[in-house]
């Protein structure tokens, strides 16, 4: 049994404003493993349960998230590996680091640019001098469907493991469009937040033996394309 929300980031303008209340929801559900035969549970988590204050994230990255959101992942996964330990399931959690892809709410980094692209408009960025891990959605879902059949236990990182600024991200967007500075760096003022934030994918890797089948250009062209559909941008004009 494997469970989530549909795909969230977890910073600014990648990241829950409305669903703090989401891993309490969470805690409801876990006796329907129980009941309904299940033996293996598998829970999304996310990279803001870690110290960001640091260099992030290693081995040696101590928990402590600074937002509701973080805290209430962090909260619930003890809840899980309490009941798990009582009702004797097989549990893994996975944190999420940063994901992109088709359907991806407008007001995210990569789905702006993308969808400014299409459009002919320009955002507003800070100088993305800032050091992410971004995975496609459709490799985070394998991911997480590799981790359920596996028999790997405990937490891992849910990412690429690959550190990229988020200006290379984006000029890499706009190279695969044909145009160019439709991101405004330095437009908007840098804000006070992590240097670094890349997931350390070596539990992933060796002991889910999963790595991404997509590299970051072919995510990014798919993003692209899916938002180059005259229904997709009505829809994220709402």
């Amino acid at each position: 049994m494997a469970h989530r929300r549909p795909v969230r980031d977890p910073v600014e303008r990648a990241g829950p404003r409305d669903g703090e209340d989401e891993p309490v929801a969470q805690v409801g559900r876990l006796g329907g493993a129980e009941v309904g035969g299940g033996r293996r549970l598998v829970v999304a988590g996310t990279c803001a349960e870690y110290d960001w204050s640091d260099d992030c994230c290693t081995p040696s990255t101590p928990l402590r998230p600074a937002t509701l959101y973080g805290t209430c992942k962090n909260a619930l996964r003890q809840i899980v590996g309490a009941y798990a330990a009582t009702a004797g399931l097989s549990t893994a959690w996975g944190r999420i680091f940063f994901t992109f892809g088709p359907g991806e709410p407008s007001e995210r980094l990569i789905a702006s640019v993308a969808r400014a692209l299409v459009t002919g408009a320009s955002v507003a960025c800070t100088t993305g001098t800032q050091v992410r891990d971004f995975l496609y959605v459709e490799d985070l879902a394998d991911a997480l469907a590799a981790l359920l059949e596996s028999d790997v236990e405990g937490t891992l990182d849910l990412g690429s493991g690959e550190p990229r600024t988020l200006r290379e991200i984006l000029e890499r967007l706009e190279l695969l469009a044909g145009r160019r500075d439709v991101a405004r760096f330095g437009q908007l003022p840098q804000r006070a937040e992590a240097a670094r934030i890349v997931a350390d994918v070596g539990r992933l890797r060796d002991e889910v033996r999963w790595q991404p089948r997509h590299g970051l250009d072919e995510g990014l062209a798919r993003t692209l394309a899916w938002w180059s559909t005259d229904s997709h941008l009505e829809a994220g004009s709402r």
